[in-house]
């Protein structure tokens, strides 16, 4: 387009695709993915330089009345400067797996391509035309068979045919809707065939197979005609039947993958949520929408399928937050310059589910068909036909560290000789050359660490959902200027304004979830004590998703949503932000300036980073936040997970895959430039007396000489494994530590200020392990070995110090609701470490027992205990804190567990003599089953490890190292 003026105008270019007439052309059995990645990233640069310059030189000349003469110059001058930079990057993020196999259909399609040129200025966009081209696409069969049979696509007679010969001998496994749907097609469309497959598909064979797919009854008198059983399968076909999953698909993602979505507006249009959102703008701040950055943000983060990268975000309470700056031009006065104002926009989208998740089966067909294979009953084996079309999920997480550092020292010298002459007319002659050497360092080390999982089993779950858009512009206080005055004049304008809820744009959808079929119908949570020992995760693992509570329970996701201030509800990012808002570290005007920065450092992502790297170190130290009008100061954070409360969800026994992948990568390298003193550059010219005449040349070489080297280290080893899965809970406590670092001019920085803020969120992670893995944990609770590796003792006891302690009494003979006399020797003991863990306190319990006796007990914010009887310190409460507290709770009234304590020969695990002693009591196995890693719920295949510990199936490990750079 012509620009037609003087001054810069914004435009936009809009491309969308769109494939028409596809055609088949062929099929075969490729392996095709469906990759989401998302990965957010928080870097941090520091940098400095100096430079100096000293230089002599000189000249002298004659001059006669006649105006000749001549004169001459010399110079040496020395310069040299120095800089350096320092960079901290982290990346985080998950990546979601969609794998098909099985046959695939190839199609050849016309690309139509639509462009529109949007130019500021102009009130409805420009179309342009575009060549046109074709495609070529692949589709798994399953969806090419849906399409066909929901008539929005068409295929070869004989593709179909030999489809529906696959259907008809249990050759190809479709979803009910899908077959109904294709038999129905193809039974009009086969009128008049000749071929002999086509024609043994008589209407009764296919009735058969509609009757076999729907579940129907087959008439007793009157001949059925196929359109009516056809009619009668696709009504069947289409209800679906209800069914549980663990409590943690609600809220976050799990294992699953999203295969399919469809969203409607309020007026029932098709709609996606990037579309909703740009709508929810356009309703209450359309400015917005007229600044490129924002819909350039918008689009990278919805658009499409991109949103799928953000659904833990989504699905959380608190929502996926966006944070955009945008400039708009005010409404100025006719021939006053327009100058941008600046604005903030602050978009939050949700996604919560409604009712309850459906599968593609009759829900009143028989209970055994909807059973978990532990529902079976006794002898009847589960039907392990592997499916014609297998869709797996591969889930992997990422956490990348990168540090980098560079040098560069320039030294240069330069020299310059000079002359004019002047005699009926003007000559002159000059010589200059330098000498210069630069050196740069560069540093780079790079951490990487991948955890990786693969189910193969999966089922089409399908859940409908609401698409929530809450929108706003926030006040920009202060964005003038920095003055006190300016800051103050802002507030109150604000203030006076008819400030409005934000604005609330609704959709709604179903999403197709590609779930494990393992966690289809699990049986219920087990209703027991929550564990208050520490837990020591294993090296592989699997964390699905953390669930973030509210005054320790599970938030309300319903509530949540009926409050529409855009106020940060992440639980962890508001106890952060207040600890940051200190004067001695970011200050308030500090945490709201780097708002969106910090949401990010502590996205779900760096959740998970900080809780696969729960080893009491806690996760690497965030990329500093520079510190508002202190341009030397930033601080830092680091996240540190403390896990407990272990607890078993669901041993399906199923196999599974899952891996591990560390990788360290550090290069280096240096490089020198320098430059000869010969040859010279060298001017030359003169003038003619008598005209103005000028005539000059310049020549000039210059001889460079470039030095480097580069060296490089990479180490990585990767684990892979598959074995039986369970699926288990545990709590986990997120502190938060600050610094506040000061740097110099050569880019050191020093800690000036530090501090923590404890129990800054608490949340339940879910987990898929081993069973071997699982039974080692409990193995290592039971023998009350410390949490760690190489744990230092001296760091317990630092820590205890620092606790508040909490006092406490308890009664062995208690009363309850009724009136009665209750005997409860053990449940004071175990509330006093249930508290301790909770609320990261020391309890102090004094303990009345019965006969009049007095214990003192003191339970250990880390889940030990120490006690005192009748003033002597003894054992018993250490081992006491080593039980699974329902195994004491279980005791009381049937085994006293200080005398069997006092027996000794508990071959350091008090927890398999306790259960040996219920077991004598008349406990039933299933009651202690997975309360001692001795009783698990389902004993697996292996060989014994050490303490009954079991190994996987399959293992494989390998390690690579090398020098130089590579790239895999």
């Amino acid at each position: 387009m012509a620009q037609r003026g003087l001054a810069p105008r914004q435009a936009s270019v809009s491309l969308r695709a769109r494939v028409e007439n596809l055609r088949y052309v062929g099929s075969g059995h490729p392996v095709i993915g469906d990759i989401n990645l998302t990965l957010g990233s928080s870097s941090f640069t520091a940098s400095s330089s100096t430079g100096n310059s000293a230089g002599i030189g000189g000249g002298s000349g004659m001059a006669e009345a006649d105006g000749d003469g001549w004169n001459g110059s010399a110079g040496l001058s020395r310069s040299g400067s120095r800089s350096s930079s320092s960079t901290q990057t982290a990346i985080n993020g998950v990546e979601r797996l969609n794998i098909k196999d099985g046959q695939h259909y190839q199609f050849v399609g016309d690309l139509v391509l639509d462009a529109e040129i949007k130019a500021a200025g102009l009130a409805e966009p420009e179309k342009v035309e575009l060549d046109n081209g074709a495609i070529l696409m692949t589709m798994p069969e399953r969806d090419a068979l849906k399409l066909y049979g929901q008539k929005k696509l068409d295929l070869p007679l004989s593709k179909v045919t030999d489809a529906t010969e696959r259907l008809l001998d249990g050759n190809l496994s479709l979803d009910r809707s899908t077959a109904v749907m294709m038999l129905r097609r193809y039974q009009a469309e086969k009128v008049g065939a000749t071929s002999e497959l086509a024609l043994s598909h008589t209407d009764e064979r296919l009735m058969a197979k509609l009757r076999e797919t729907a579940a129907l009854d087959k008439p007793a008198s009157t001949p059925a005609k196929f359109d009516q059983v056809a009619a009668d399968a696709e009504t069947v076909a289409a209800r679906r039947t209800e069914v549980t999953t663990h409590q943690h698909y609600d809220t976050t993602m799990g294992a699953a993958v999203v295969d399919e979505h469809e969203f409607e507006d309020s007026e029932g249009n098709e709609t996606d949520p990037h579309r909703e959102v740009l709508a929810a703008i356009g309703e209450r701040v359309p400015d917005a929408l007229q600044d490129p950055a924002v819909t350039a943000a918008l689009r990278s983060e919805l658009a499409d399928l991109r949103y799928r990268g953000h659904m833990d975000e989504l699905l959380d309470p608190a929502g996926f937050t966006m944070d955009y700056p945008f400039a708009a031009q005010p409404l100025n006065a006719s021939g006053t310059p327009a100058v941008a104002t600046a604005r903030n926009l602050r978009v939050r989208a949700r996604l919560v589910y409604e009712g309850p998740p459906t599968i593609d089966a009759d829900p009143d067909a028989p209970a055994m068909a909807k059973a978990a294979p532990e529902q079976l009953p006794d002898g009847q084996e589960p039907d392990e036909k592997k499916p014609t079309e297998n869709a797996f999920n591969i889930i992997q997480g990422y956490d990348y560290i990168e540090e980098g550092r560079s040098n560069t020292t320039t030294v240069g010298y330069s020299g310059n000789l000079g002359g004019d002459l002047t005699d009926a007319g003007t000559g002159s002659l000059g010589l200059n050359t330098e000498l210069t050497t630069s050196t740069t360092g560069t540093s780079v080390s790079q951490n990487t660490a991948m955890s990786r999982a693969l189910w193969e089993d999966t089922t089409r779950v399908k859940r409908k959902a609401r698409l929530i858009i809450d929108v706003d512009e926030l006040p920009a206080e202060g964005d003038a200027t920095k003055g006190i005055v300016q800051r103050a004049a802002d507030r109150l304008r604000n203030q006076e304004k008819d400030k409005q809820p934000p604005h609330r744009r609704e959709a709604t959808g179903t999403l197709t979830l590609l779930v494990p079929t393992a966690d289809i119908n699990p049986p219920p949570a087990p209703d027991i004590a929550r564990d208050h020992r520490p837990v020591t995760l294993p090296n592989t693992y699997l964390l699905r998703g953390i669930e973030l509570l509210q005054d320790g329970e599970r938030i309300d996701v319903q509530k949540a949503l009926e409050d529409k201030d855009l106020k940060d509800q992440d639980v962890l990012v508001k106890s952060a932000c207040a600890g940051l808002a200190d004067r001695k570290f970011l200050t308030a005007a500090g945490v709201e300036l780097h708002k969106p920065s910090i949401r990010k450092q502590l996205s779900a992502a760096s959740r998970r980073a900080a809780f696969e790297r729960s080893d009491g170190a806690g996760s690497p130290w965030t990329p500093p936040l520079p510190v508002p009008g202190h341009g030397s100061r930033a601080v830092s954070m680091r996240i540190r997970a403390e896990v407990s409360g272990l607890r078993l969800l669901h041993d399906p026994d199923k196999r599974f895959q899952q891996g591990k992948i560390a990788r360290e990568q550090d290069q280096t390298q240096t490089a020198t430039e320098s430059t000869e003193v010969l040859p010279t550059s060298r001017t030359i010219g003169g003038k003619e007396a008598n005209s103005d005449i000028k005539v000059g040349m310049s020549t000039g070489d210059q001889v460079t000489a470039k030095d480097s080297d580069t060296a490089g280290n990479r180490d990585e080893t990767s684990v892979a494994e598959s074995g039986n899965e369970v699926i288990v809970e545990v709590l986990v406590d997120f502190h938060v530590d600050v610094r506040r670092m000061k740097f110099d001019r050569h880019n050191q920085p020093k800690v000036d200020q530090e501090k923590s803020i404890p129990k800054a969120a608490t949340g339940i992670a879910t987990l898929s392990m081993f069973r071997h893995e699982f039974q080692e944990i409990q193995a290592r609770q039971e023998a009350g070995l410390p949490p760690f590796e190489g744990w230092d003792p001296a760091r317990l006891a630092a820590a205890t110090k620092k606790s508040q302690e909490v006092r406490v009494t308890g009664h062995e003979l208690t009363t309850d609701d009724q009136g009665r006399e209750v005997r409860q020797p053990y449940r004071p003991m175990v509330e006093a470490l249930a508290q301790a863990r909770k609320e990261g306190v020391v309890v102090a319990l004094t303990m009345h027992r019965e006969n009049g006796d007095e214990e003192t007990y003191r339970a250990m914010p880390n889940g030990t205990m120490t006690g005192r009887t009748n003033g002597a310190e003894d054992g018993f409460a250490r081992a006491f804190a080593t039980l699974h507290p329902q195994l004491a709770l279980l005791s009381e009234g049937k085994v006293n567990l200080r005398d069997l304590y006092a027996q000794g020969n508990h071959n350091g695990r008090f927890s398999g003599t306790v259960v040996r002693a219920l077991e004598d009591k008349g406990i039933p196995a299933s009651t202690l089953t997975d309360l001692d890693h001795s009783r698990p719920g389902r004993q697996t295949t292996g060989t014994q490890a050490g303490d009954g510990a079991r190994q996987p199936m399959a293992r494989a490990a390998t390690a690579k190292t090398g020098s130089g750079l590579a790239v895999q």
